[in-house]
Order: structure tokens, then C-alpha cells, then sequence
């Protein structure tokens, strides 16, 4: 793509946006699906899925690019690679560690509620995402404005901490269950999803377990389709990387350095 950033190529992209591509949804996805996608596409277990979603403690979202909305992004300091991702959907605040936490202490958490992004004007699809609004008060000894931030979760985060299933309208994206009661006491609490949770409850509370654990399963994702390359020697690092042909080792059983 052209540099200049009000250029415009030929497949849609600027030096701004991408284009729309065919990805695996977010919106239809399930714990289930979530765990199986991650186990065909990169031999995943349970914990390395739980840990490389947490790649979502960063960064923000455009509707122009995917149709979600999160200027915000999804969690306070959207700059910062850590744990807080996984405090904003597994409950246990005011605790230090897991000792002595039941279901009903990791369930409890963040309100989250679902909304509708409307993207008719954006050439992207429709989408449902869910939010959590905070409003922050000023401050009157820094002088600091009040203001607001709108965190957005999407289905696949949701579904590590609640298994909505049942509830799921794969055609839209909604969830036909509360994220915890009670705000509509119409629709019924969506149920846990314990083995995740679980999961994600440990690295809440270990932000060092948590990064040790997404850098290999990181490091996994990115040598997924490669060998070690036969002429690098055993002392080099890094070990130089090449495209397989026609056989050799699964990037799971590589034991090489990156």
C-alpha cells in the first residue's frame, strides 16, 4: 500500500485501515467453538487459549476495520501488555490470591451488557459487542476533568467466564442470557464456564504466570507452519526459520529458540 496516507489501493486499504477480510467471527463463537479453534488451528490445551486471549489487555478496535467499536479498547490502560484483562471478567477483587475463592466469588465480577453497533454507513457488518461504562470523577487536588470510559468485551472474551451456549442467536451475535443479575430480570444469568474461568482466575491473580504463559503460547502461534531450519547451527540464536515442504516436525514439537 502506498505510503501516502490519503492514497487509496486497489483492495480497499489505506495507510490508515484495512480491508475487510474473511476472519473467524467473534460474534458467534462459544467456549466450545473458542476451545476448538484454538486446538485445530494451534494444537491449544485449555490454558494457552485462556492465555493468548489475553493479547486483548492492548489495543482498541474500529468499526472501519472490523465493525466493533472500542476507542477505549478493553481495559484501562489499553498501552500496557498485563493481567488486567482477566480482573475485568473473573471476580475475587479485594482478594490477594485465589485461597479461599468458591465459584460464586470468581463468578461475580464487572457488570458487562450487550449492545448493538449499527455499521451500515461503514461497509462492515453489523455487530454485537459488550460494554462496561465507567465514569471517573474529577479530581479536585490534580485538576483533572471528569471523564468517561466504555470498555468493550467481545463474545470470544465472554466465553471464557460464561458458557452461553444455549442462549447464543449464531445468526446476530446476541446472547440471550445477563452476564450477571440483574439488570434484566426477563432473561436468565448465563451459566459458568468453570474450566476457563478457572483458568483466567489464576492469571488475574499472577500477572507474571500469566505473561510466562502467553510468551509460549506466543511463541507456539508464530512458528505454527515451520521446522527448524537444517543448516542452523545448534548455537545460533535466533534459530533461523523456514516454510515446511512436504513434511517434517509440527511447530508443537520444534525445541529450537526464537
Amino acid at each position: 500500500c502506498d505510503l501516502n496516507p490519503d492514497a487509496v489501493c486497489p483492495d480497499g486499504c489505506t495507510a490508515k485501515a484495512g480491508p475487510v477480510r474473511a476472519l473467524p467471527s467473534a460474534s458467534n463463537v462459544t467456549t466450545s467453538s473458542l476451545l476448538h479453534f484454538f486446538s485445530e488451528e494451534f494444537g491449544f490445551g485449555p490454558r494457552e487459549t485462556v492465555a493468548i486471549m489475553g493479547a486483548h489487555s492492548i489495543g482498541t478496535a474500529k468499526r472501519t476495520n472490523s465493525g466493533y467499536h472500542a476507542p477505549d479498547g478493553w481495559t484501562f490502560n489499553k498501552e500496557k501488555l498485563s493481567n488486567d484483562y482477566y480482573d475485568l471478567i473473573v471476580g475475587g477483587n479485594g482478594h490477594d490470591s485465589l485461597e479461599g475463592l468458591n465459584d460464586e466469588d470468581i463468578f461475580f465480577t464487572t457488570k458487562w451488557e450487550q449492545e448493538s453497533i449499527d455499521n451500515r454507513n461503514k461497509g462492515t457488518p453489523d455487530r454485537i459487542q459488550w460494554f462496561h461504562q465507567k465514569d471517573n470523577t474529577s479530581n479536585p487536588n490534580t485538576g483533572e476533568p471528569k471523564r468517561s470510559e466504555r470498555l468493550m468485551m467481545l463474545n470470544a472474551d465472554i466465553a471464557l467466564v460464561r458458557d452461553y451456549s444455549e442462549y447464543l442467536d449464531e445468526e446476530t451475535g446476541g446472547v440471550g442470557c445477563n452476564f450477571r443479575c440483574c439488570p434484566d430480570d426477563t432473561m436468565p444469568v448465563c451459566p459458568a464456564a468453570n474450566l476457563t474461568m478457572w483458568i483466567a482466575a489464576e492469571f488475574k491473580f499472577n500477572n507474571t504466570l500469566w505473561l510466562e504463559e502467553f510468551r509460549d503460547a506466543f511463541d507456539r502461534m508464530l512458528l505454527k507452519g515451520h521446522i527448524m531450519s537444517a543448516h542452523c547451527p545448534p548455537d545460533d540464536e535466533p534459530c533461523l526459520l523456514e516454510a515446511p515442504k512436504g513434511g517434517g516436525e509440527e511447530s508443537a514439537n520444534i525445541r529450537g529458540r526464537i
